[in-house]
């Protein structure tokens, strides 16, 4: 995946620690109800990043984005391979996008 970075500065507190970008969580709801984080870290924009997916076979394939807390945005989608790559995900204001999926099943 690759994180394009905020069009906007919104203030957020750091008074604790000083991370090297944005924070940026990514949780997955991998069997109905229950959700999982796959990725945590800090990112500059246009880096790209990796994270295993958690996903039942029977459950579709949902993600949950947030970035320094706030959620920016949610893909649902019945399965990894179906997405289409180098797409940004939410438009064309989208901070994220999939740049490849590896091992999915058709």
């Amino acid at each position: 995946m690759i994180y394009y970075g905020s069009h906007t500065n919104i203030p957020y507190e750091r008074s604790f620690f000083q991370p090297e970008g944005d924070e940026i969580i990514i949780m997955q709801q991998h069997c109905g109800g229950e959700n999982v984080i796959v990725y945590k870290g800090s990112l500059k924009p246009n880096k790209t990043f990796q994270f295993e997916s958690q996903r039942h076979a029977e459950y579709p394939f949902a993600l949950t984005f947030y970035v320094n807390g706030l959620i920016d945005n949610r893909l649902s989608i019945c399965c990894e391979y179906r997405y289409k790559h180098n797409v940004r995900i939410g438009g064309k204001r989208g901070l994220f996008g999939i740049i490849n999926v590896l091992k999915s099943k058709a």
